[in-house]
């Protein structure tokens, strides 16, 4: 008889945290969970802590207000999309990355206790000593479900071995996540590896074999080094421990790989190296993370953007100085400007992943409602090195544990490790202690708490021509099939075409933006043209559709992040300031016709101008981007047939624009 399904959701808000079920077969399949899930059916919860450097510039990220009605402080304004899926976290201590009589290493101590809550044994030599990472912990109950007990990921390379800190093994200020006390997880930058590591080997045909030759050498090597541990001294009898638990390791993820289905490699073109653009790493480590998610690969994850004391330069926006120097500011308005805009920017990341996994249903949800993403940093402010009132936010829902939408300010010194407590309780792990925590926070969920209805954006619909008549249809691309069609050809840049939907970025190689063009002997036969395209900016700088003929540029009508502007290339031209939000579609209409051209994006007001230019030939349509990364869909081009009622809207579109 088969058994009725039962929301998780449901069963926590009415036991509570502390009275978890198990996971039921009744409450759905273990993989992918955000591919073809009934809708009533809730996703298992996930987990993934994100590091940021040097602290942060305090007042301007902590909000001035309280509870549910707070306001967004300056450096959180990028995260406006997801208001309603955020607790800001206010007053949290990391006690333990505090000296304790052993003087400098502030930053190497900040990430290693970040998620452990154990003051690190000083040592740049091999007795480096610590505690197990919260995602440890959560890996060492419920890895066994997924095929990645979790996944440690980085944009910054790090040491594993000598002095970075004062002291401090360069291992401690560049690793997050540790599975005991002396073995740090090191971190996988390369997102090519990466995507190898979660999908590659499920469609490798000969991974069977691999599988079985090495697990016959694990049990040749564990054999033949049995009698080996009565010679050795006690550190050495450690390493091989250490060297014994990843062999088990090894064996575990080889028996998972056994037990769960097929891997489905997403529709997504695997990486094939590090980006050289910083922001576009970030960004593709966190599509990585989302697809890891998505598919159940992993439920744990950690995300280190940069090591702690990274001097990296952000001159991307504006800022030229190394961040750890500007950090020790002295008090130095300048100085804290620039650190505003660094902090800014890693917020702008984190806002790049929330409203990914927000974007992605899953079940009765988002992948964003079914998961935790802690952010933050070790350090308050990077100029005192303090370690209480850290800038920490938990994002997601929990799978109904939590109830975001508010800013909660706790008693001071109140450890930074009941929050993680708190997070494995919503997993449904029971541990009594980790590291320095005192117990959990219940007010990260509040059954009495009702979020403020969040306003829904009208959406954007494709404007309707006021010009033109479309007359024969000359191009059309929905990107349906898996790739652009024959009618267009690459210039310069990458274009690859996912969920049936272009997606452009820059290739830094080309010194270039990116271009994907109809050639001057397309389909374009005609003088006159109504074109209408969807589009979303990515990150991108800006995106735009160009007419061009052998000779140069035409025309053009282009969207960056402030607005929209009509061009006749050295000529005239009209614009609109407007708020692109990231990862929003919007849909565009140009209509060309003589010396005019007009053109329309959602429901706001026509761009117009006049420009006799624009009467010379012009064959060749061409989709442009500038940086990582813009989209397009359901471009189409039509001949364009005067319109009678044309010269009546005219005028009543020029006594418009004169107001």
């Amino acid at each position: 008889m088969p058994s009725q399904s039962i929301s998780r959701r449901t069963v926590l808000r009415g036991l509570g945290v502390s009275l978890s079920l198990p996971w039921l077969e009744a409450m759905g399949p273990l993989t992918a969970w955000a591919e073809n899930v009934a809708p009533n059916t809730v996703a298992p919860n996930r987990m993934a802590f994100l590091y940021v450097p040097n602290g942060k510039h305090m007042p301007d990220w902590t909000p001035q207000q309280d509870g549910a009605k707070y306001d967004l402080s300056p450096i959180l304004e990028p995260l406006a999309n997801v208001k309603d899926k955020l607790l800001v976290l206010t007053g949290l201590t990391a006690d333990k990355a505090r000296p304790y009589g052993d003087g400098g290493g502030g930053h190497a101590r900040a990430l290693s206790a970040f998620l452990t809550g154990v003051h690190p044994h000083k040592t740049d030599g091999t007795d480096i000593r610590n505690g197990i990472s919260v995602d440890q912990a959560a890996a060492a109950r419920i890895g066994e479900k997924t095929r990645l007990a979790s996944l440690e990921i980085g944009t910054e390379q790090g040491a594993m071995a000598g002095n970075c800190d004062s002291g401090y093994s360069c291992v401690y200020s560049s690793t997050m996540s540790w599975r005991s006390a002396t073995q740090p997880l090191p971190k996988e930058v390369n997102p090519k590896l990466v995507f190898e590591r979660l999908f590659a080997a499920g469609n490798d045909p000969s991974k069977a074999k691999r599988d079985a030759r090495r697990k016959s050498i694990l049990d040749y090597v564990r054999d033949d080094s049995k009698s080996l541990a009565n010679r050795l001294a006690v550190n050495d009898v450690r390493k091989l421990d250490e060297y014994f638990a990843a062999i088990r390791d090894i064996e575990l993820r080889i028996e998972r790989a056994e037990k769960l289905p097929p891997m489905k490699t997403p529709d997504y073109p695997a990486p094939t190296s590090i980006p050289a653009v910083y922001e576009e790493h970030i960004r593709l480590m966190c599509d990585l993370l989302v697809l890891a998610f998505q598919a159940d690969c992993t439920r744990v994850a950690t995300f280190v953007l940069a090591n702690e004391a990274s001097n990296k330069p952000y001159p991307f926006v504006q800022v030229p100085e190394g961040h750890h120097d500007l950090s020790h500011h002295g008090g130095d308005a300048a100085k804290q400007a620039k650190l505003r805009q660094i902090n800014l920017f890693h917020t702008r990341q984190l806002a790049y992943l929330l409203e990914r996994l927000n974007q992605t249903p899953e079940g009765d949800g988002t992948l964003l409602d079914h998961s935790m993403i802690a952010y933050g940093s070790g350090i308050h402010d990077g100029n005192a090195h303090n370690h209480e009132d850290l800038p920490i936010i938990l994002a997601g829902g929990g799978c109904g544990t939590l109830s975001p939408g508010r800013h909660i300010r706790f008693e001071k010194e109140t450890p930074l490790n009941n929050l993680w407590l708190s997070m494995l309780n919503r997993m449904e792990i029971t541990v009594e202690k980790l590291g320095d925590s005192t117990g959990t926070l219940a007010s990260l969920f509040d059954p009495n708490f009702k979020p403020s209805p969040r306003p829904m954006p009208k959406p954007a619909t494709m404007p309707q021509p006021i010009m033109c008549r479309p007359g024969e249809l000359l191009l059309e691309d929905s990107f349906e099939n898996g790739a652009f069609s024959k009618d267009w050809f690459r210039i310069t840049g990458k274009f690859d075409v996912v969920g049936g939907q272009l997606k452009c970025s820059e290739l830094p190689a080309d010194m270039h933006h990116s271009e994907l063009s109809t050639g001057t002997k397309g389909p374009l036969k005609a003088q006159d043209f109504v074109i209408q395209f969807s589009f979303k900016l990515d990150g991108a700088k800006m995106l735009g559709v160009g007419l061009e003929n052998p000779k140069g540029h035409v025309a053009r009508a282009m969207a960056t992040p402030d607005g929209f502007e009509i061009v006749k290339w050295g000529g005239q031209k009209d614009t609109r300031k407007f708020a692109f939000a990231p990862g929003t579609w919007h849909h565009a209409l140009i209509e060309i016709h003589g010396a005019e051209m007009v053109t329309q994006f959602d429901d706001q007001p026509a761009l117009y101008l006049q420009d006799e230019g624009l009467k010379t030939e012009k064959p060749r349509l061409v989709l442009i981007n500038y940086g990582q990364f813009a989209w397009f869909d359901d471009v189409k081009v039509w001949k364009a047939e005067p319109d009678e009622n044309w010269a009546k809207r005219r005028e009543s579109l020029k006594a418009e624009k004169k107001k």
